[in-house]
This record gives structure tokens, C-alpha cells and sequence, in this order.
């Protein structure tokens, strides 16, 4: 048998295995590329600015195996938002947590994830310090009241936890040096 009929027999037997269900690879059991956890330039992991609810939901459910919850919250201001709250399992032992608010038009203005598996590109993630903020942004200051301001080409934000540094419960705009042990509890995107 030749190169081209044994090539040819070895992708006939793959694609028998793969149709009676036996073998094969299945989307709950391909591994994570690094894409879906990466945080920055407008996106939480596959999630960005503009996707309509269907898709988001689609992303939630199909890609990441999760489910996801809907409800209208105070969005700031005396507002309320549409929002999605999404929570799925990486690899069954760990539960990630996202949160998705919606515009008027039902497609997504702004991404906020709370578990550690999702990543800046400098490394930083739910649980990092305020050393690691400026570690990796030195510029990085708080520009609203518990929040911090990153590099812009990133377009990330984070809130910070005020919980662990009891001597500094209320952190103020322009504070440029809150105490190192601060936490990261969520980041955000717009």
C-alpha cells in the first residue's frame, strides 16, 4: 500500500471512530487555550465589547461549559443594567465567576471577572497585590474611589479588596501609594 492509501485508511478509520462515538476528542476534553483566560484590550477571555446577549450566552454555555443567570442591577447613578452572570467549571475543579453588563441594545459594554484563572498579559489577576499593580504599571494610580487605573493600551481596570488593610478602609481618588497587601477583587473591561 502506498503513502497516499495508508494516509487515506488511517483518516477513514479516524472518522468511523469519531461517528459510532467511540474515542476521539470532545470539547469538555480539549484543553483550555491560553486565549480564553486572557484579560485586556477590551476583552475577559473570549468575551469583548459589543457581543449580543445571544452570543455571550452561546460563549457561556457551548465554549466554556458554564451557565449563566440574568437580572437587572443598579448600574451606578440611579441606573439599572442588564446583566449576566456567568459561573463555570475549568477543568470540573474549579468554579470561575464573570460578570457581563449589557447596553440598551442588549450587546455588551463592560466585563468583569472575579476568579484568578483570567490574566493580564503582565501577569496580574483576581488576588494580585497593589506591589504587583506597580510592579507591572508603575504609572497605575487609584482613579475613582477603590478603583485603579491601568496603562491604556491594556483598556483593564481593577477594584481593589479595603477588607484586608483595616488602617485603610476608605482608599481616595489620586492616592498613588494604598498599602502593598491590597488585593485585586475583580477586572474589569469597557
Amino acid at each position: 500500500m502506498n503513502k497516499r492509501g495508508l494516509g487515506i485508511l488511517i483518516l477513514g478509520v479516524f472518522l468511523l471512530t469519531m461517528l459510532s462515538g467511540g474515542g476521539g476528542i470532545t470539547a469538555s476534553a480539549a484543553a483550555p487555550s491560553a486565549e480564553m483566560y486572557a484579560v485586556g484590550n477590551g476583552k475577559i477571555g473570549l468575551f469583548h465589547n459589543n457581543l449580543t446577549v445571544d452570543e455571550a450566552k452561546e460563549l457561556i454555555i457551548g465554549t466554556y461549559g458554564g451557565k449563566f443567570s440574568e437580572a437587572k442591577e443598579p448600574a451606578g447613578e440611579g441606573t439599572t443594567a442588564s446583566v449576566i452572570n456567568a459561573f463555570f467549571d475549568k477543568s470540573n475543579d474549579k468554579q470561575l465567576s464573570i460578570k457581563i453588563t449589557l447596553d440598551n441594545e442588549g450587546k455588551i459594554y463592560q466585563i468583569a471577572a472575579y476568579s484568578p484563572e483570567f490574566k493580564t498579559v503582565k501577569g496580574l489577576h483576581v488576588g494580585s497585590t497593589w506591589a504587583e499593580i506597580r510592579s507591572a504599571y508603575p504609572q497605575a494610580k487609584v482613579t475613582v474611589e477603590g478603583i485603579i487605573g491601568f496603562l491604556a493600551e491594556d483598556r483593564v481596570t481593577c477594584k481593589l479588596s479595603t477588607k484586608a488593610s483595616p488602617n485603610w478602609q476608605n482608599i481616595k481618588t489620586g492616592q498613588e501609594n494604598p498599602p502593598e497587601d491590597l488585593k485585586i477583587v475583580s477586572l474589569f473591561t469597557y
